[in-house]
């Protein structure tokens, strides 16, 4: 059971339930699907990335007294020779690859940081 959204984030908690926290999973996943269409070899591939952030507190504390955990699902990332593509879809292909390369040296940097 969500209690509540405030500033973008879902505050307080789920329990057994979970059912929204899963739909709203299922329904972000469905609208990336369908803005990104498979290519290559791989057809369930998509060319996006997912950063998920979960933070956790004890009951009462403010969110930034608690842990960040940061998942990131870097799916997408190809190579030319194995997927196969050409053209318009070689340039995102680059461009994607350009990305996920940059967000993996900010993850580097995050890590380093702490």
């Amino acid at each position: 059971r969500l209690q509540g959204m405030e500033d973008g984030a879902v505050t307080g908690q789920i329990n057994r339930r979970r059912r929204p926290a899963v739909r709203a999973a299922r329904r972000l996943h469905e609208d990336h699907s369908a803005q990104a269409p498979a290519r290559g070899l791989d057809k369930r591939a998509r060319r996006q990335v997912h950063v998920l952030l979960v933070m956790v507190a004890e009951r009462g504390s403010p969110p930034e007294e608690g842990v960040c955990l940061y998942m990131i699902d870097l799916a997408g990332s190809e190579r030319q020779k194995r997927s196969g593509v050409s053209g318009q879809g070689f340039s995102e292909m680059v461009a994607n690859n350009a990305a996920l390369s940059a967000l993996g040296r900010v993850a580097s940097s995050l890590v380093k940081k702490d």
